[in-house]
């Protein structure tokens, strides 16, 4: 077994791509998003405890550039996050008071601010606990129409996973596997 570490997702990214496994793509470039590290580091190639080195394809470092900027900020934002949106129907139906709103901005300034974070498969559990305050509460009725926005929400985020790389959807991807059957 492969112990994990940030360059084991390069190495399961690259061999995806290399052995045409697109279906593994999106989970595998998403990790590699979510990752710890510095985007100019996935650049230059990495040595490894073992000495090894490893680097990521320009393929995939162009897909992971193109979805760090541009689409999964946008993907989360309008599918998983969309209650945090002021604007957004699930805030519309649900109260005003100023503590819940203070607490949306709050989260909100934690995910994008001073860069975006990708919490768009992360359970409500694991989303208030790493993203919102333990001792700010919402009011009952928009704490539970916030998680079912966000439990809804991970379902659409999953369904555009693929496009946020400049894949294919998840039934075209699902063909491989078929194939490989």
């Amino acid at each position: 077994m492969i112990p994990y570490s940030v360059w084991a997702d390069i190495d399961i990214a690259n061999l995806a791509r290399e052995q045409n496994l697109l279906s593994l793509l999106p989970v595998a470039l998403y990790a590699l998003c979510q990752c710890e590290i510095n985007a100019t580091e996935l650049i230059p190639s990495s040595r490894r405890d073992d000495g090894t080195t490893t680097t990521l394809s320009p393929s995939n470092i162009s897909a992971c550039f193109a979805a760090w900027t541009t689409t999964l900020p946008k993907l989360q934002s309008e599918t998983t996050l969309t209650w945090l949106d002021p604007a957004s129907e699930s805030w519309d139906l649900t109260c005003k008071k100023h503590w819940c709103n203070d607490i949306r901005k709050k989260a909100t300034r934690r995910i994008f601010v001073p860069c975006v974070q990708f919490v768009g498969l992360c359970t409500w559990g694991e989303f208030r606990d790493d993203y919102m305050d333990p001792e700010d509460n919402m009011c009952h009725r928009y704490v539970s129409v916030a998680e079912q926005a966000h439990k809804d929400g991970r379902i659409k985020f999953w369904e555009g996973l693929p496009g946020a790389f400049g894949l294919p959807g998840w039934d075209e991807l699902g063909k491989e596997r078929e194939e490989l059957s």
